[in-house]
């Protein structure tokens, strides 16, 4: 009987995670922006300056929020830009990131600085109760438990991989940092396009490079 239920309860795992309502399809995503079989590079947007490069990329579309966030990211109000900066000089630092929403005259309209990891987290987390209410009620509890189980798991994927490998933070460059900058932004403005300006501290000198990154 035990053994039976072991079986059961392994079965229902596989089948709640394969089933589509606990998985996530992003772990460690991010663009290549030298690739033009994975993104769009005429929306790569660079700029050069002293011994450094900076370049942006705004997620624009639903397929591609969902490749590398494993979501729409439209629909949570979110304007997701990968940057990357290279550098040659030690010591250069990623000082501050702004995202400037401009209107069709081109006047600033909203400035947004980059959300937290966390914040992006609870976005993006998976609900518990509508996910294990279903496999709760056919199940008669066993399904519910895993459920929740594989939502926990899914979760905890979602927030290791924002943590480890999807977002750039402040902070040292060394000679590359990459990520994705991500901006709260109301739905009012969502379609506007933006700037992004992102400044590099080098020395007591503070370099800065304002990004079209569009819409």
């Amino acid at each position: 009987m035990k053994t039976r239920m072991m079986l059961l309860v392994a079965m229902l795992f596989v089948l709640v995670m394969t089933s589509g309502c606990s998985i996530y399809g992003a772990n460690g995503r991010i663009p290549d922006l030298n690739n033009p079989s994975s993104l769009d590079t005429n929306r790569v947007v660079m700029k050069y300056g002293d011994r450094i490069n900076v370049s942006a990329y705004l997620l624009s579309t639903k397929d591609e929020s969902k490749k590398y966030f494993d979501d729409d990211l439209t629909k949570l109000g979110i304007k997701a830009i990968f940057t990357q900066i290279q550098s040659s000089v030690e010591g250069d630092r990623l000082s501050s990131a702004t995202l400037n929403i401009v209107n069709e005259n081109g006047n600033v309209v909203l400035m947004q600085l980059p959300i937290s990891s966390s914040e992006i987290f609870f976005l993006l987390e998976r609900p518990y109760l509508d996910k294990a209410a279903p496999w709760f009620l056919f199940t008669y509890g066993v399904g519910g438990i895993v459920s929740a189980v594989a939502t926990k798991i899914t979760n905890n994927n979602i927030r290791d991989d924002l943590e480890k490998n999807k977002l750039l933070s402040l902070g040292p460059i060394g000679k590359e940092a990459k990520g994705f900058l991500c901006f709260k932004v109301p739905e009012s403005v969502m379609g506007f396009p933006g700037i992004i300006n992102i400044v590099i501290q080098r020395g007591e000198k503070k370099l800065s490079f304002d990004l079209d990154v569009g819409k």
